[in-house]
C-alpha cells in the first residue's frame, strides 16, 4: 500500500503552521494555549480560514474612517472590507458580520438567520452564483441601517451594540426554528 497515493486523492488544510506553534507555546501562557485550542478545533472541523493580510490591516484602518453605524452603510471602504471578507475562505455574511462586530460593536450588528427575521419580518434569503456576494454585501449594509433605524424608532435606550442579540432573543422566544 502507498499511503502517499492514499493521500494525495484528498486535499487537506496544511497542520504545519498549528503544530509549529503547539511546540513552541509557553505552558504557562493559558491564553495563547486557548486560542491555539480554538485553532486546532477548527482545523479539525475543517472551519478554519483564509483571511489575506491586506484585508486584516483594511479591517483596522476602518477606525479612523468610519464612527457611526450610517457612516458604515454609506462607505465604500466597508463595501470593499465586506466583499473581501465574503471571498475568503470559510466567510459567509454571519461571520463576516461577526467579525466586524468584534472589532466595532458600536457600529456593526451581528447577522444571523434569528436577528434578521425578528428585525424583518422575513426569512434569511440565500443566494448563490456569481453576484452572491454583492448581493450578500447589500444584503448587509440594509441591514446594519435598519438595525439603527430599529435601535433609534424602537428601541434607543438600549445600546447598538447590543440590538443583533435583543433581536436574537426575540426571535428564539417565539420559538422559531433555525433553518441550517
Amino acid at each position: 500500500m502507498n499511503y502517499k497515493d492514499i493521500l494525495n486523492q484528498y486535499m487537506y488544510e496544511s497542520d504545519k503552521q498549528i503544530k509549529a506553534k503547539a511546540q513552541e507555546v509557553d505552558s504557562t501562557d493559558y491564553d495563547r494555549n486557548r486560542d491555539l485550542i480554538n485553532e486546532i478545533v477548527l482545523w479539525k472541523l475543517n472551519r478554519s480560514v483564509q483571511i489575506q493580510d491586506n484585508t486584516i490591516m483594511e479591517i483596522h484602518d476602518l477606525k479612523e474612517k468610519i464612527h457611526h453605524p450610517l457612516d458604515a452603510v454609506e462607505s465604500k471602504d466597508v463595501e470593499t472590507v465586506i466583499m473581501e471578507l465574503l471571498e475568503s475562505k470559510g466567510i459567509k455574511v454571519a461571520m463576516a458580520s461577526t467579525i466586524l462586530h468584534f472589532y466595532y460593536p458600536d457600529i456593526f450588528p451581528i447577522i444571523d438567520q434569528r436577528a434578521y427575521r425578528e428585525l424583518t419580518g422575513e426569512e434569511l434569503p440565500e443566494y448563490h452564483g456569481k453576484a452572491k456576494n454583492q448581493k450578500y454585501m447589500e444584503l448587509y449594509l440594509d441591514y446594519i441601517e435598519k438595525c439603527y433605524r430599529f435601535n433609534t424608532e424602537i428601541l434607543p435606550e438600549a445600546e447598538f451594540e447590543y440590538i443583533d442579540k435583543i433581536l436574537y432573543q426575540l426571535d428564539k422566544e417565539k420559538k422559531n426554528k433555525v433553518k441550517y
